[in-house]
């Protein structure tokens, strides 16, 4: 897993890649915003967003809370385990039954 993904989700989760929680660096919540938020908009947000009325699974992205709560399946992160986390999982395809997006996998620059 790069070291990129790693903060993306440490940002997300809200946690360190250690057990404590802090708050993500300047330079992580820079790149999320520039990089990662708009990817989860074009990507994700027209069956996770903050519009959808019935998000697919349950899992909406607009949020902390809503990623940590998850959907139907659980949590979508697990702070401090992006291992763990089935958003991790989804992205990279491991399961096809649980492949997101459903119809083709991101570019490895987006993941």
């Amino acid at each position: 897993m790069t070291v990129r993904l790693l903060a993306i989700l440490a940002l997300l989760g809200g946690a360190s890649l250690g057990a404590q929680e802090t708050a993500p660096k300047p330079e992580d919540a820079k790149f999320f915003e520039e990089k990662v938020r708009p990817l989860l908009a074009t990507r994700c947000g027209k069956c996770h967003g903050p519009e959808v009325a019935k998000p697919k699974g349950g899992l909406r992205f607009d949020s902390r809370a809503s990623l940590l709560r998850g959907g139907d399946q659980g949590p979508a992160l697990v702070p401090g385990n992006p291992d763990k986390s089935r958003l991790v999982e989804a992205i990279h395809h491991k399961d096809p039954d649980f492949a997101m997006p459903p119809k083709e996998k991101l570019p490895a620059g987006e993941i």
